[in-house]
Parts: C-alpha cells; sequence; structure tokens
C-alpha cells in the first residue's frame, strides 16, 4: 500500500513492509516487523515487540512497550519508558525508579530508590523494611516485612503473611487471599482478584487495579486509578485519558481524548479514520452497540446471568456464571464466547465475540454480530462487511465494503489500496 494509507492500518503483524519514515511512525503493533526508520519518527511507534532496533536514547524513551528489546539508553530517558518486559538495562538508581513494569529484570538498586519501582515481578532483592513497602507489583515475592510496613506492599500475591486488618488493607493485590478487613480499610487495597467486598464510592477510587472487583466509583475519582483491568467505568473523556493500561474496557471517549489512551486492547470503539490512527493497539476491535450501554459491561467471558440492566452493567467478570438473560439485554453483554443461546435476529447481532455460536440470523442481522470464529456464514457482500473478526471464513466482498471489517485473520481478500488502509488487522 502507499505509505500514506498504509499508516491508518491497526495490527499489522508479521508484515513485510518498507515505508517511509514519517509515515511508519504512524502505524500501530509492527510487532516481528522488519523495518528501519529514522530515529526521530521511529521513537513514535507504539508496542514493537521482538524489534530489533537502535534508536537514540532521547527518542527512544517515548517508545512504549517495548519488549524483549535489545537496547541501551541513557539512565535518564530510559526512566521514562513504560514496560520493559524482560530488558537487560543498567540504570541509576535515581532514574530506574521511574520504570513501570520491570518485570523479570536483573537488576541493584538502593533501598530507597528501589522502592519507586513498579511491578519488579520475580525479581531478586533485598530492601529495607520501610522501603520494600513502597514497592509495586512482588509477584511471587519472598519477602519478610513488619505488619506495619508490609501492608503498603503491592500485589504480593500468593504470598504468606499475617498483618492487622488496618494495615492489610493498605496490600496491593492480596488475589486468593483470607482476610476480613473493615470497609472503610479494605478500599485502600489493591487488585483484590476473585474477592467479595462492598465499598463507599469515596473511598473504593483510592483502590489501585481493582480487577474482578464489584463496584461503582465516580466518574471524577476512578480515572485516577490504575490498570483497570476486566473494569467498568465511564468516565469523561478528559479524565479517561489519564488513565494506564484499561485494557479491555468498554468505552467511548472523543477521538481527540482516545488517542492520548494506552493499550486499549480488545476495545469496543468507533472512531473517525484520521483519529482512529493515533490509537495505540486497538487489535482486535469490535464495536456496533450505543456508546452509553457498550461502556458499562466489560469483559463477561462465558456468562449467563440475571440482573437489571442497570445492575448488570456493574457487575465485574463474573465468568463461568449460571444465567438467563431476555433477548434485548443478552445483546448488550461482551464476548459471551462459547454461550449457547438463541434470540431474535435483530438482538443476537448486537452480542460480541460469540464465538462457536449455534445460531440462525437473517443475512442483514448476522452481518452486526462481533467475532463470529469459526462460523459458516453467508451473507450480502453489503452487509457482511459490517461483521468484526470472521476469523478463517469463506467469503468475498465487495472492494468498497470489505474495507470496513476488522480484524479478518486469515482472509482471502483483494481490496484497492485507498480502501485497504481503513481495514484494521487484515
Amino acid at each position: 500500500t502507499s505509505p500514506r494509507e498504509q499508516t491508518r492500518d491497526l495490527d499489522q503483524s508479521n508484515l513485510q513492509c518498507t515505508t517511509s519514515p514519517r509515515e511508519q511512525t504512524r502505524d500501530l503493533d509492527q510487532s516481528n516487523q522488519q523495518c528501519t526508520t529514522s530515529l526521530r519518527e521511529q521513537t513514535r511507534n507504539m508496542d514493537h515487540l521482538n524489534w530489533q532496533c537502535t534508536t537514540s536514547p532521547r527518542e527512544q524513551t517515548r517508545d512504549l512497550d517495548q519488549s524483549n528489546l535489545q537496547c541501551t539508553t541513557s539512565p535518564r530517558e530510559q526512566t521514562k519508558n513504560l514496560d520493559h518486559l524482560n530488558w537487560q538495562c543498567t540504570t541509576s538508581p535515581r532514574e530506574q525508579t521511574r520504570d513501570l513494569d520491570q518485570s523479570n529484570q536483573q537488576c541493584t538498586t538502593s533501598p530507597r530508590e528501589q522502592t519507586r519501582d513498579l511491578d519488579q515481578s520475580n525479581q531478586q532483592c533485598t530492601t529495607s523494611l520501610r522501603e520494600q513497602t513502597r514497592n509495586l507489583d512482588h509477584l511471587n515475592w519472598q519477602c519478610t516485612t513488619s505488619p506495619r510496613e508490609q501492608t503498603r506492599d503491592l500485589d504480593q500475591s500468593n504470598q504468606q503473611c499475617t498483618t492487622s486488618p488496618r494495615e492489610q488493607t493498605r496490600d496491593l493485590d492480596q488475589s486468593n487471599q483470607q482476610c476480613t478487613t473493615s470497609l472503610r480499610e479494605q478500599t485502600r487495597n489493591l487488585d483484590h482478584l476473585n474477592w467479595q467486598c462492598t465499598t463507599s464510592p469515596r473511598e473504593q477510587t483510592k483502590d489501585l487495579n481493582q480487577s474482578n472487583l464489584q463496584c461503582t466509583t465516580s466518574p471524577r475519582e476512578q480515572t485516577k486509578n490504575l490498570d483497570h483491568l476486566n473494569w467498568q467505568c465511564t468516565t469523561s473523556p478528559r479524565e479517561q485519558t489519564r488513565d494506564l493500561d484499561q485494557s479491555n474496557q468498554q468505552c467511548t471517549t472523543s477521538p481527540r481524548e482516545q488517542t492520548r489512551d494506552l493499550d486499549h486492547l480488545n476495545w469496543q470503539c468507533t472512531i473517525s479514520p484520521r483519529e482512529q490512527t493515533r490509537d495505540l493497539d486497538q487489535s482486535n476491535q469490535q464495536c456496533t452497540t450505543s456508546p452509553r450501554e457498550q461502556t458499562k459491561n466489560l469483559d463477561h467471558l462465558n456468562w449467563q446471568c440475571t440482573t437489571s440492566p442497570r445492575e448488570q452493567t456493574r457487575d465485574l467478570d463474573q465468568s463461568n456464571q449460571q444465567c438467563t438473560t431476555s433477548p434485548r439485554e443478552q445483546t448488550r453483554d461482551l464476548d459471551q464466547s462459547n454461550q449457547q443461546c438463541t434470540t431474535s435476529p435483530r438482538e443476537q447481532t448486537r452480542d460480541l465475540d460469540q464465538s462457536n455460536q449455534q445460531c440462525t440470523t437473517s443475512p442483514r442481522e448476522q452481518t452486526r454480530n462481533l467475532d463470529h470464529l469459526n462460523w459458516q456464514c453467508t451473507t450480502s457482500p453489503r452487509e457482511q462487511t459490517r461483521d468484526l473478526d470472521q476469523s478463517n471464513q469463506q467469503c468475498t466482498t465487495s472492494f468498497r465494503e470489505q474495507t470496513r471489517n476488522l480484524d479478518h485473520l486469515n482472509w482471502q481478500c483483494t481490496t484497492s489500496p485507498r480502501e485497504q488502509t481503513r481495514d484494521l488487522i487484515l
């Protein structure tokens, strides 16, 4: 495709291409690509998984998620880079502490500085009791800290510890822990995976990474929360843009604001072509629901539930539940993979990710259904093109229509360069 057009295509994984430096930098998620771009431009490209690159220290620091990269950057610059998974690096203690998600790193930092480092999972370190407690996401760590201090430690998943109720509540990611804390205190606890809790909106908003939690918080407060995996939220465009890693979120933000949000994996959204190109890694997007409704319900994998529409939207990740919902309501549920259901054609088409379902819908309606993995269907060219993620399908659509279809993995298609560039994940 032409350099100008190609840059609007998202998730061109394993592609072989050569584009101009200026244009290539607008392409998202070019994992495993072989390319060469100018230093200034390359730094604006996000999610270069498994890339081989060398950039200037000043520029490289603006690149997000350079997982498995081989590079060397100055201490001052490297610290502004997010998500250096499996990196090999050495930075000064003062600078390294600003780096997020240095999982599996090999490093040694001063106790005072190390405590500001996020997500040092599986690290081998020793820090003072007072300092260690400020460290985030110590997955599978071996540590012993005083009860008062330990409670400030983030993500001590699978740890063996006993702390006072008041203190324990400040501990982050106590997944699968056995504890009882007061409502007011519990709200300061981060990432209570599979927890059962009820907290006041005002308090709960101070909690980080409350994945799989049951709650509702005010838009203004919720926006200060980081890593809302599988959350239910609706925030103002201006506020939402400050939230990091809202993976699997369902929201709708203004085009201008949405583009500043990082890592919207599996998002549900519709934005103008011009704006969409600034959105990072929206691979495997599914969306055709009313913005107001879709934004409340997140990632109901394998759901079966019966709750009022208003209430259901506040429930997080009730995977493998047993329930039944009316056709009209069921259609607002996202990612109902492997479900067994029968809904009216008109309603069923609003359901996302009904992979491996058994159903029959009219051609016109079926085309609005998202992610029909391994489906067998025949729809009119005009309608079929609105279907998202029809991977492994056998179809032929007109050039103009086909280009609006998202995530046609393993498809056989031919589109004009101008049109193809608007298609996501071909």
